[in-house]
């Protein structure tokens, strides 16, 4: 086959996988009151189903990474796809929680594969000149899943059913598994496989955020038994050749700083869009629709305000511009503390805060972390960044679903809910409030602490890849 029509096949599959994989990843929330509704779910099952395929993510990817390089890239990604085919109608045919549940679980598996498999194809099928603007075209999929996901899904569950919108996403895999089959190429690297580190950080990560997510009831067993597969972990990898994870990227300090501001922006973010779905579904009773529009003010706003804050990151410290992005966030957090009272305009003003805020935060910690290390470490770093945002999110709803049974909240009784969910939600923002102030102190310290110190390379590549331009 003639490598310029192989070419676009791969940057077809990139793209198409990476829009998958957000907008199904996306288009849960706006139909969690009509899956609660449907299925009878308690608030723990609706708060799971909103960050089981991110625990997933969180304890395979980095595993399975070395799984797709042995088994060849382009067959893992076929094989996926038509797994998520699968799970997709599990879903749409869910007859209880258990059921739905599982599909998503399932649908976490195949994440987690895309997340390792899509850029690498991309890396090492197109040629360097035109690698930075089609990395950035695969990276603009995935915003346009995210953005996309709550409006159509809306769309389709007043129209028709929540069900349906798992079914119409199968006409989009059934499309990426033929490109598949039109790509010749195999990417294939025969690495060593770490079985003992796998088992480990596996085990560490889920119990840790499954631990998190049950703090209310037997949470503390799971966070234990995670803190010590976690240990264990640590003491196997250290000399090891084939680690899962390069450990000494921890000896970084800018790394480590950056990588818990990420923890608290994504913790911020996620939580707040699922309490703001919460209230718009359950408080103010709005259509699945009108919700999915509202909702879609945070992201637009997002992709609006990126281009900016990518020429800001040229020319200011990333460290200053992550604590004022925290900043931007944490006046979002309080505006969002009186909810009920919020008139509609200042709750849309406060969704236009925290886009503008995560949109100056993630270009310029994304610059922070991996310019910072030297070449041969940027894989490790990308890596923990990576993990950092998902295990965020994660722990966000953990957290909330702790505090919601705190405070009883029951979708059973709807008479209750709302005052019930007003007083969750208090309670989930004050908290959020924490992580953020530590992050901005932390960042405001590197600052004054250390020079900033700028991989040239690694920036002009990132530069090229999200077409920054100063």
């Amino acid at each position: 086959m003639d490598k310029n029509i192989e070419d676009r096949y791969v940057i077809i599959l990139a793209v198409l996988t990476q829009f998958i994989a957000c907008f199904v990843g996306a288009m849960i929330t706006i139909a969690l009151k009509d899956m609660q509704m449907d299925l009878s779910l308690n608030s723990w099952q609706v708060n799971l189903l909103s960050i089981i395929y991110y625990i997933v993510m969180i304890s395979i990817s980095l595993p399975i990474s070395k799984v797709v390089s042995n088994f060849g890239i382009k067959r893992y990604l076929k094989f996926n796809m038509i797994l998520l085919i699968f799970s997709l109608f599990l879903a749409g045919f869910a007859i209880n929680a258990e059921m739905l549940i599982l599909a998503r679980i399932l649908q976490g598996v195949c994440f987690a594969a895309f997340a390792v498999s899509v850029y690498v194809i991309v890396v090492k099928q197109i040629c360097d000149e035109k690698l930075g603007p089609v990395l950035g075209l695969v990276s603009s999929a995935g915003y346009v899943g995210m953005t996309s996901a709550p409006t159509v899904s809306g769309f389709i569950i007043s129209f028709l059913d929540w069900r349906w919108t798992f079914i119409f996403m199968v006409i989009f895999c059934v499309i990426a598994v033929w490109v598949t089959t039109r790509i010749e190429t195999e990417w294939r690297e025969e690495t060593p496989f770490n079985v003992t580190g796998s088992v480990f950080y596996f085990i560490s990560m889920l119990m840790i955020t499954m631990g998190i997510f049950s703090l209310d009831s037997i949470g503390i067993i799971p966070i234990a038994i995670g803190l010590i597969s976690l240990a264990i972990f640590v003491k196997t990898e250290r000399g090891k050749e084939n680690q899962i994870f390069n450990l000494d990227i921890f000896k970084n300090i800018e790394v480590d700083i950056g990588s818990f501001a990420a923890v608290s922006s994504n913790y911020i973010t996620y939580v707040l869009t699922h309490i703001i779905t919460l209230f718009l579904l359950y408080v103010k009773d709005v259509s699945p629709h009108i919700g999915g529009m509202i909702l879609l003010v945070t992201p637009v706003t997002m992709i609006i305000t990126s281009p900016i804050s990518g020429r800001l990151t040229n020319r200011f410290d990333s460290r200053l511009l992550c604590a004022i992005a925290l900043i931007l966030l944490v006046i979002t957090l309080a505006m969002m503390t009186v909810l009920e009272e919020l008139p509609f305009g200042l709750l849309i003003a406060a969704m236009v805060l925290q886009g503008m805020g995560h949109a100056l935060f993630s270009p310029a910690n994304t610059k922070n972390v991996l310019t910072t290390v030297d070449d041969e470490d940027v894989a490790n770093a990308s890596a923990f960044l990576s993990t950092s945002k998902d295990f965020g999110k994660s722990i966000s709803i953990g957290v909330f679903n702790t505090i919601c049974a705190f405070v009883g909240l029951n979708f059973d009784k709807i008479s209750e809910v709302n005052e019930q969910l007003l007083v969750a939600s208090d309670i989930a923002i004050f908290i959020a409030i924490i992580p953020a102030v530590i992050s901005i102190i932390l960042l405001i310290y590197s600052k004054y602490k250390f020079a900033e110190r700028v991989n040239i390379k690694i920036w002009n590549f990132l530069k090229s890849m999200t077409q920054i331009r100063g």
